[in-house]
């Protein structure tokens, strides 16, 4: 069986114009009980979300521990003075697969949906 999983998140500082930034570029929207919330902040924060941002609606992205965070626009963030990769964005209305993600080692993994390779 293939693995389907792919690494996002790389290894922050090499292109910092793309970080996140929690509460200017994402927001926590669910975070279950007992959730070290320090392991995901510090994985989101060295990670680049941008090949999962819309151009102009905020998109929601599901953990498997139940933590759910709402990434902004690729517009947001202009109008909010953050710089971005130019047209590193997603079309508004494009079909998006509904990946799972997880954190390990410190790195963000997004699995689709019929991918076994996050139980």
């Amino acid at each position: 069986m293939k693995l389907f999983a792919t690494i996002i998140l790389l290894f922050g500082g090499f292109t910092c114009y793309c970080q996140e930034i929690n509460n200017r570029t994402y927001k926590i929207i669910n975070l279950p009980k007992n959730t070290d919330i320090e392991l995901y902040i510090n994985a989101i924060n060295n990670s680049d979300l941008q090949c999962f941002r819309f151009k102009s609606t905020c998109r929601v992205l599901n953990f498997k521990s139940g933590l759910s965070i709402e990434i902004f626009s690729y517009n947001k963030l202009i109008a909010d003075g953050l710089p971005q990769t130019k047209d590193c964005f997603l079309k508004d209305g494009a079909e998006v697969i509904d990946y799972q993600f997880d954190i390990t080692n410190n790195i963000i993994i997004a699995a689709a949906p019929n991918d076994k390779s996050i139980k």
